[in-house]
């Protein structure tokens, strides 16, 4: 395992490590890499914001930071990417294990929640519960993803509170949870098939 390969997010080690899948999920894997990578920008950039506003603080100022756009640039890069590598995934685990004819003609076009849940259940037999906190997650990932990608202009009234701080900031926590999604799937994934697909060997 390279460097690279180990820096693992602290809030997914007790999940499955990315360096188990091979070569077969190349895509979904530099998805989540490029995902993983820029959460750790974003954390980086909030780190930083932090530290400025404690010298704040201990010089007197005032103890507000501004709104960062370049910090929710990094978030919003690490959301998008974490819904491609969740579909990734999924879409190459259902033409490694069934006739790619039979995925495009009934399968291709579900979307990306039914994905998970369907087609797991056609290959093992057993499935993802869609009750069980992976696929809730997926849930509001694919929200939020559509939320970013299909943005809808609201009209607001323009206030200096507002052109401070805007009020649809796509925080931190959003990426993390992101990333974490998207390990949980493949750990569902790898616990209904551990021992049939080169992903798990």
């Amino acid at each position: 395992m390279n460097d690279e390969e180990k820096k693992t997010n602290n809030s997914t080690r007790d999940l499955v490590p990315w360096s188990e899948v091979t070569h077969h999920f190349a895509r979904g894997r530099q998805y989540l890499n490029l995902a993983n990578e820029y959460l750790g920008k974003a954390e980086k950039s909030r780190n930083g914001q932090r530290i400025i506003a404690h010298a704040s603080r201990k010089g007197g100022g005032s103890t507000q930071v501004e709104w960062d756009i370049n910090h929710e640039n990094l978030v919003i890069i690490s959301i998008i990417f974490c819904a491609l590598a969740a579909e990734a995934i999924i879409n190459e685990y259902a033409t490694l294990n069934l006739p790619r004819e039979y995925y495009n003609n009934y399968l291709s076009k579900l979307s990306l929640l039914s994905k998970w849940v369907v087609i797991p259940r056609i290959v093992t037999g057993k499935g993802i519960l869609p009750t069980c906190s992976a696929i809730k997650d997926l849930d509001r990932l694919i929200k939020l993803r559509n939320h970013l990608v299909h943005d809808k202009p609201v009209k607001r009234q323009v206030t200096e509170l507002n052109l401070k701080f805007p009020p649809d900031i796509v925080g931190f926590a959003f990426a993390k949870h992101g990333v974490h999604t998207v390990l949980a799937l493949i750990n569902e994934l790898k616990s209904l098939d551990n021992h049939k697909l080169p992903m798990f060997e």
